[in-house]
């Protein structure tokens, strides 16, 4: 558990980004309302999968932060190996659907992550789909690396990441064109930027964390609704996304996401 006591008060030498407050909150509660893929049981099964990676880099029991908590469904998977247990959530509708899946003793501030400041240092920090949609990830990874127990203190983060198979296969059937461009459907779920895994590390090492561990989470061939409709049909099930995780280790530029330890 953390334990070290953390200034309130950001140091002079953090970038601290230009962030208009009041619209960036709105911008975040329009985006929330466009997330008609809470749920989907491929988005669950790499979730899944991104637990199964964040088990092997952790003590028993982490104090953790999580920032953001959509459907809840991250946050039910992390209450389970929490000691104590934080979400900073900036949609009001997301902390509403949360609560109703996951324990008491989870702690929710209702706040934007570059409003945020904690009482205490954590274990594990995990910001899973934040970095594609905030105005600056480098000046948050910087601040994430402050609120971390500095003996045990780890970053886990995750993106979508624009090399998947599936997105490789839209761009060759034309229904995607080049594999870095932000789709209308990414814009209004309120995606900023997009990434493969040399931005990502650009990303993180920009914001002064070191990477001690990358890879990524299920190997996709399909696009969600292709595969959501597969899994819900019994064409394919656990042993198959079992077998889509295993190869991620394999081959994580073929992944839905993509993921990096850091401290």
């Amino acid at each position: 558990m953390g334990s070290d006591k953390i200034m309130t008060n950001t140091p002079q030498n953090i970038h601290e980004p230009i962030v208009d407050h009041s619209s960036e909150r709105e911008f975040v509660d329009a985006a929330s309302k466009n997330y008609e893929h809470l749920g989907s049981p491929i988005e669950h099964a790499v979730r899944r999968a991104a637990l199964n990676v964040i088990r092997g880099h952790v003590d028993a029991r982490p104090s953790v932060l999580e920032l953001g908590c959509s459907d809840g469904y991250m946050t039910s998977l992390l209450s389970t190996i929490a000691g104590r247990h934080v979400v900073v959530e900036a949609a009001a509708d997301f902390i509403e659907a949360t609560r109703k899946v996951v324990p008491d003793t989870v702690e929710f501030h209702h706040s934007l992550f570059e409003e945020y400041e904690p009482d205490d240092r954590f274990d594990l920090i995990v910001a899973s789909y934040i970095l594609e949609h905030v105005v600056d990830p480098r000046s948050l990874i910087e601040r994430l690396r402050l609120w971390l127990n500095p003996k045990t203190g780890r970053l886990f983060l995750v993106v979508p990441n624009i090399r998947a198979l599936s997105r490789q296969l839209g761009r060759a059937i034309g229904v995607v064109g080049e594999l870095g461009e932000i789709t209308e459907s990414e814009r209004i779920h309120g995606h900023r930027r997009s990434y493969d895994r040399v931005s990502f590390d650009r990303d993180i090492e920009g914001g002064g964390a070191q990477i001690l561990a990358r890879g990524g989470l299920v190997v996709k061939p399909f696009a969600n609704f292709h595969f959501d409709a597969m899994l819900r049909q019994g064409i394919i099930g656990e042993d198959q996304l079992r077998g889509l995780e295993l190869l991620g280790t394999e081959y994580p530029d073929l992944c839905h996401s993509i993921y990096v330890v850091a401290r």
